[in-house]
């Protein structure tokens, strides 16, 4: 069975107003086989629970795909396309945001952020 790459980079120093700093920490980079679980960690150097975190993958020669984001009351919003096939879910205790992909096809193979909303 041939295996893939799923690459993350890690999101580091996104400055905003007040010069305040916000690291993002993610793996840089997993090999799954086709239908293996895709799962990353992101923690998050803020409070989790002040900001809204989406996720994104951008595939070779393509722009970013939005494909849904945690809000920051806990409640889940995912772009249609990728509904009932990702999850996002987080631990306010440990500031982390996980997102969850099962089944993953050749297709899925690219670079997954998770990034920081606004307010």
């Amino acid at each position: 069975m041939r295996s893939f790459c799923i690459a993350f980079l890690v999101l580091m120093s996104v400055s905003y107003v007040f010069s305040q700093t916000v690291t993002l920490d993610q793996p840089r980079s997993i090999s799954l086989k086709p239908s293996e679980t895709l799962k990353i960690p992101c923690n998050v150097s803020v409070s989790i629970s002040s900001y809204f975190w989406p996720w994104v993958r951008q595939k070779a020669g393509s722009g970013l795909e939005y494909m849904g984001h945690i809000q920051s009351s806990g409640g889940k919003i995912y772009a249609s396309s990728f509904q009932g096939r990702i999850t996002v879910t987080r631990d306010v205790s440990k500031n982390e945001i996980y997102f969850e992909m099962p089944n993953m096809r050749n297709e899925d193979s690219g670079i997954y952020y998770c990034a920081r909303g606004t307010r």
